[in-house]
């Protein structure tokens, strides 16, 4: 994934956006907004913050 943060915080406010009509479960949409949010901690040189060291 090589996104910026603007175009990965896009995709979350999307997603997460009450009006979006998305179909999934609770699951895929906590997957997908940590995998997001895992590559804005990358671009802000933070990946402390998922690791798990």
């Amino acid at each position: 994934m090589d996104e910026t943060i603007k175009e990965s915080l896009k995709i979350l406010l999307e997603i997460n956006d009450p009006q979006t009509k998305f179909q999934a479960s609770k699951r895929s949409l906590q997957d997908i907004n940590y995998e997001r949010l895992a590559n804005i901690a990358d671009l802000l040189g933070m990946s402390d913050l998922y690791l798990k060291e």
